[in-house]
């Protein structure tokens, strides 16, 4: 069992991670969370970035994954994690759940679903006007300036006049 503080880094804390040897990656979600079904399902990408199996909680994101075979499911109770453990602690359980998992991330997490994603996001919304595009361009513009032209003004250190002498 490994327990280590939270890092702001995501990439230097599954380093850190992967380094202690973790082979499990234990992801429980609590019952009642109802936005669930509105995230990614990052365990998967982080057990597999770390080289580790995921145990996960059968809800969602993770419940439609039962035929991908590339998490552990378990429901929520004792027995059903428990019964999860001792699967995943044959070394024998745990290669080819990690053979998926790796595929199924590179086929669903690559640039090709995002931009896919997007594509769809942008098919289903029309276009503004060009009078508002116009409007935008200017608006965005003028804050671009404002940001270069604010530090210079800071280093402008105000003149001090001298009495007379």
């Amino acid at each position: 069992m490994v327990d280590q503080p939270y890092d702001t880094s995501y990439a230097r804390g599954l380093r850190r991670l992967a380094e202690t040897g973790v082979d499990i990656l234990v992801h429980p979600s609590a019952p009642g969370l109802g936005n669930g079904r509105y995230k990614n399902p990052h365990a998967l990408i982080s057990a597999n970035a770390i080289g580790a199996i995921p145990v996960v909680s059968d809800r969602p994101p993770y419940s439609d994954l039962h035929q991908a075979g590339v998490a552990v499911l378990c429901g929520d109770s004792a027995e059903s994690w428990y019964a999860a453990f001792a699967q995943v602690a044959q070394p024998a359980q745990r290669v080819p759940i990690g053979e998926r998992l790796e595929k199924f991330c590179s086929s669903q997490y690559g640039g090709r679903i995002n931009r896919e994603v997007m594509d769809k996001m942008l098919s289903l919304h029309e276009s503004p006007p060009a009078r508002w595009r116009r409007v935008r361009t200017g608006v965005v513009r003028a804050a671009v300036l404002l940001g270069r032209i604010r530090p210079a003004m800071a280093r402008l250190r105000p003149v001090r006049r001298r009495g007379p002498s």
